[in-house]
């Protein structure tokens, strides 16, 4: 694995998400929609992979602020 997939597989991880097979998906109740595919890991431009992960970091925050 190289060095970048690497990087945002730990991205992912830290989104409270894991690792199904094709992909990953959220691991907790509140955000079991999230769902990155290994496609997206791989071809996804930095730029784009940067705007999809702030996405999905805004969207958790706000779903765990709700949660408490």
């Amino acid at each position: 694995m190289d060095v970048k997939l690497f990087k945002r597989c730990d991205e992912l991880v830290a989104l409270k998400m894991k690792f199904n097979g094709e992909g990953y998906i959220g691991a907790e109740c509140y955000n079991k929609d999230f769902n990155v595919h290994y496609t997206e890991m791989l071809c996804d431009s930095d730029d784009q992979w940067n705007r999809n992960i702030a996405n999905l970091k805004k969207e958790l925050e706000i779903r765990k602020s709700i949660k408490q």
